[in-house]
This record gives C-alpha cells, structure tokens and sequence, in this order.
C-alpha cells in the first residue's frame, strides 16, 4: 500500500473506493476488515473484567483470555506445565517455556488444574519474584519480570500491587524478552511460598487481549454515496456554529480547540445531515500529547435529538444531558474516558501516557440509562497522532431492538452491538438527521478546575456516508496527515 498520498487525492480517496483516476492500490474496500490491529497489552490494573482497566479495555470473555499451543482461543493445550505439590512448603518452579518465548515473546498466562490455591511470590514480593533465564549464541541472561497479577474473580479489584500471585485465579507475567529464532532455551523460574491448597498443575499459555471485533461485510462506498463532508474549515463556517475564537482556532482547513478556563465544551455545533434509516460517519482527529482532563466526555457522533425543533406530537427534544430516548429522539456520540495522576492500580489513564480509552456514549430505548449508555471500546487512541475512527448507525425496526451500532479505530473494528432499540415512530422525524459536533468533559463537572487553553483537540474533516468509507484511503490521508506535523 502506498503510504502517503498527495492531499487533494486522500481527501477526494476518503470516501471512494471506485473513484477513476490513481486508485490502482485502492482497487477494493475494505468491507469491514481491519487494516491493522491497534497495539495491546494487559497491565497490572488487569482485573476479571479488563485487560487495561485505566483505559477500560475489555477482555473477551470475564476472567481472561489465553491462546493455546494450538492457537486455539482459550484452548486446553498448554506450551509448558509445573507441579506444584501440596507441602506447605516454599518450592522452586523451572518450566521450560522456549516454543513459546522463542515464537512469541515472554508474556504468559499460567491456569490452574487441581487444588484449590498456591502462592506465588510476586515482582513486588522482592527477590524471589519471577525471573527468566534465556540462553542462546552462547550467551545467558536472567530477566526480572516487567509486570504481573492475578486475575481474581471475587474481586472487580486489581492485584497487580500484591506481594503473590494467587493460582485460584489467572496469572499474568511479562518480561522484556521479544520472540526470535535464534533463543536456545527460556526457563520462568517462580517461587512459592508455604502456601498449598491442594495440589495442582500449573499450564503456561500466552495472553489475548485486544484485536478486532466481528463486523458484518458492508458494501463498498462510492463518490455518489456521500451525504456530507466538512472540513475544519467547513466547521467554522457552518451556520450553528457555536465559534468562541478566544478557545478555539482555524490552522489552515483543520480547526484546533480547547478546553477553556474553569469550562466544559471545547466545540459543540449541531450540523444537519440526510442519513435515513443508516450512515457511517468518519472523523479525522488529534488530541494534543498534553490531553488530560481528568474526568471523561463526549466526542462527536450521528444524533436525532431534536434540539432547536418543534415538538412532534407530545414528543419534544430527547437524548442527551439526561433527558432519556423518548421513542423519536435518541444520540449517539462518542466517549472519551478520564486521564488522570493515578497510579498504575487505580482506575484512570495516567498522563505520561500516549494513550486515551475511547467507549460509546448513546441515548436509546434498550439499552436504557438516564445519563447514556457508555460501553468501552477494545483498543485505546493515540494522544500526539492523527487517528480516524469509523461510526456505524443503523436505526431499528420501530419498537424492536435489532438497531445497529459499530465503530473502527484506525481501520480495525472495536466496538459492535446489534440489539439497540432507538426508537418506537418510524419516519423522516425519527431518523439520522443530525451530526452533532461536541467536544465535552464531564457531565457537569470537569474535575479538577481547567488550566486556560489545556485540553486541545484538533478536526481535520468529518464524512457522513451510506455505507463503509475505504478504511485505507482513510489510512493515507491520516499519514500523510502525521507526516506533516512531523
């Protein structure tokens, strides 16, 4: 694939994949496949629920998932095994483990059999703590582990600050050994304490987490399949826009804003679309490496809430700030999750860290919540870099819940449910009528009180289409994009 585009070509690219003129590395969409998968890691905030609970990242299933040495998704065919004896006594563990670190690096799942619970002294337990011995063209080296927990499930609680590991639950390790060839032998040294219930088999497996989310196949966008497009410069120009220049900017067609002073909105302007029963809406964005604000908030998405309308009927205005979906008027704009100074064990991204959690945050019948309904994604985006993501609408049958709502982050999908209940009406009245342009923080409250001009996010442009825009056009224009801030 070509890597970078000429701007007038990516931008003219985004929303064709047929178009006539220099498409021959664009000859086919996407149709829902990703591009790549954003990069993933378990942390030592993994809990039963989430492999990265700072950035509200989900595992697959509750209490982890694990790839067997088949490649079998939770499969029963371990790498490597240990005994673990019931001595009540502290013992020595040297599992070879070099199919699997020469294949994929030192990063391991280990599942109880038997018993009930082993201890096992942690990276934070001092010394004793895991190690790794790897040899190979006649050298040796011993690694300490980077990172470890247990995945307890009696607890929506993180571990990761535990002086053991406990087997009555999956245990995480990692160490700074990547795959190669050329490894001879890897050998994870563990160390109990004198702590048995039972005995037991310990099984060596390797972490999944993160990856794409099943998506239908869609049809591939043409030119002709473009409802609306806007460029920054578009934005500032449109006719509700709720402009303040003293917290927001034009630099050349990309506009860049921010949080103000003590404020809450960085942008919020309701722009009208034709979508009908199903769009795709496509926003090139960048928050500033210094992005932090220390609660969540509300990115842009398609809506129908009625704002600045008569009421049809007794149906008025609806979803959003918690007035509920009311049968005609729902939303769905985007989330972002708060950045704080939190540790590595408490909930909230930390801020040295170039990485946001993006979630849903939509107004619906089913699922129902007063305040929206908010449901992460499976990879985070990046704070300092261009990213696109991707949003998929499809309204329901009136009064059933087989409503549709989707999203790619860079070309790999990461969220999809597809029993939402929008609404109960059908009609011109209860469809995608509105993109709703909101740059929010909090609900009511940022946090703590807001630095002037922190909190910056730019928009390069925003495509509403009938159907999936061509993910890898929307690659060259996001790189072509990072390549000129560079």
């Amino acid at each position: 694939m070509t890597r970078r585009a000429p701007a007038a070509l990516a931008l003219l690219l985004l929303t064709s994949a047929a178009a006539p003129v220099g498409t021959r590395n664009l000859d086919r969409a996407f149709a829902g496949q990703p591009r790549l998968a954003p990069p993933a890691a378990w942390r030592e905030d993994a809990t039963r629920d989430y492999y990265a609970a700072s950035l509200s990242l989900p595992w697959k299933r509750i209490g982890g998932d694990w790839r067997d040495a088949d490649g079998k998704a939770r499969g029963d065919a371990p790498f490597a095994r240990a005994e673990i004896a019931d001595s009540d006594s502290d013992q020595t563990l040297r599992i070879d483990v070099t199919d699997l670190v020469r294949a994929h690096g030192a990063d391991f799942v280990l599942r109880r059999k038997g018993g009930q619970n082993a201890s096992i002294v942690s990276r934070e337990g001092g010394a004793d703590g895991p190690k790794l011995i790897v040899s190979g063209r006649g050298e040796t080296r011993t690694l300490a582990a980077v990172a470890d927990t247990t995945l307890d499930a009696t607890t929506y609680r993180a571990q990761g600050d535990r002086p053991t590991l406990e087997t009555k639950g999956l245990i995480l390790i990692r160490f700074s050994q990547a795959a190669h060839p050329g490894i001879g032998r890897a050998v994870l040294v563990l160390k109990t304490t004198g702590k048995q219930y039972g005995a037991q088999t310990l099984e060596v497996f390797r972490p999944d987490v993160g990856g794409g989310v099943a998506m239908p196949a869609f049809r591939a966008a043409t030119a002709a399949d473009t409802i609306a497009r806007w460029t920054g410069r578009d934005l500032t120009r449109a006719k509700d826009w709720r402009f303040n220049t003293g917290h927001a900017r034009l630099e050349g067609d990309i506009v860049r804003a921010w949080i103000p002073k003590d404020d809450l909105t960085a942008l919020s302007l309701i722009l009208p679309v034709k979508g009908g029963e199903e769009a795709f809406a496509t926003v090139i964005m960048r928050f500033d490496p210094d992005w932090a604000p220390p609660n969540g908030g509300k990115l842009p998405g398609l809506a129908n809430t009625g704002q600045g309308k008569p009421p049809v009927g007794a149906l008025g205005p609806g979803g959003w700030g918690g007035r509920s979906a009311n049968g005609l008027r729902w939303s769905a704009r985007t989330g972002f999750d708060a950045v704080t100074d939190a540790g590595p064990i408490r909930a909230g991204a930390r801020r040295g860290e170039p990485w946001t959690g993006l979630r849903t945050y939509y107004y619906a019948l089913r699922p129902g919540n007063v305040w929206g309904q908010a449901e992460p994604w499976t990879a985070p985006a990046p704070r300092g870099r261009w990213f696109a993501y991707t949003q998929h609408v499809k309204l329901n049958t009136p009064g059933q819940a087989d409503g549709a709502l989707g999203y790619w982050l860079d070309g790999t999908p990461v969220f999809r449910r597809a029993d939402i209940r929008w609404r109960d009406r059908g009609g011109p009245d209860s469809q995608i009528n509105e993109f709703w342009v909101d740059i929010y923080c909090g609900g009511t409250r940022c946090g703590p009180p807001v630095r002037d001009r922190t909190h910056g996010v730019s928009i390069a442009s925003i495509t509403v289409t009938r159907t999936l825009p061509d993910q890898r056009a929307i690659a060259a224009e996001v790189d072509r994009l990072n390549a000129a801030a560079r």
